[in-house]
C-alpha cells in the first residue's frame, strides 16, 4: 500500500468485509465513496457519519440478516461505546446484587403458582426480572431500528400496562 492509503484512521473490518472503497471526495474532507458488496448496483454511498452501516440496515434488499445485526452492533458501538453492545448482548444483569449476608436466591424464570389467571398475569417482578424486560425491550427497539422515544408513546405504554399491570417501562 501507499502512504496515501495508510493515512487517516483505519477502516474497521466490518467496513471493509461489506463495502469496496472508491474514489475520493473531491472536496477537503478525505473521504471516500464506498460501494456495497451485497448490492453492487447501488449508488455510490459516501462513507460520512454512520451512512455505510445504515444503508445495510435500512436500504440494502440483498444484505443477510446477519449483516443486518452486525450493522445494528457496529452502530451501537460507535454510539455508546463497547460496554452498550456487551450489555445488549449479554443476559446477564448486574445491576442489583443480592445484599451481603443475606442468603436469599432468585430463580429466574420460575414462578410461585397462583390459583387464579390474573395472580398470574399481575405477579411482581423481581428488581432482575424487572432489569431482563427492560434489556429485551431495548433488543427489540434496536433491533427493529425503532426510533427511542418510542418507548415513552402513550400506546406503547397502554399495551404494556394491559398484558402487564405492575411492569413500568423505563423512560
Amino acid at each position: 500500500m501507499s502512504a496515501a492509503a495508510l493515512a487517516g484512521r483505519p477502516v474497521p473490518s466490518f467496513i471493509a468485509n461489506n463495502f469496496n472503497r472508491g474514489e475520493k471526495v473531491d472536496n477537503k474532507s478525505g473521504r471516500y465513496y464506498w460501494s456495497c458488496k451485497h448490492c453492487p448496483d447501488a449508488p455510490h454511498i459516501q462513507g460520512r457519519d454512520n451512512q455505510l452501516p445504515n444503508h445495510l440496515i435500512q436500504k440494502c434488499k440483498t444484505c443477510p440478516a446477519e449483516i443486518r445485526k452486525q450493522a445494528h452492533m457496529f452502530v451501537m458501538g460507535k454510539a455508546g461505546g463497547e460496554n452498550a453492545v456487551e450489555f445488549i448482548n449479554s443476559d446477564t444483569i448486574n445491576a442489583s446484587p443480592t445484599p451481603q449476608g443475606s442468603s436469599e436466591t432468585v430463580a429466574l424464570g420460575k414462578r410461585k403458582k397462583k390459583s387464579t389467571l390474573m395472580g398470574f398475569v399481575d405477579y411482581p417482578l423481581t428488581q432482575e426480572q424487572h432489569s431482563r424486560v427492560n434489556v429485551k425491550l431495548l433488543r427489540f427497539i434496536i433491533d427493529a431500528n425503532i426510533a427511542f422515544s418510542a418507548g415513552e408513546n402513550d400506546y406503547l405504554l397502554e399495551f404494556l400496562n394491559e398484558i402487564w399491570p405492575s411492569y413500568t417501562a423505563p423512560s
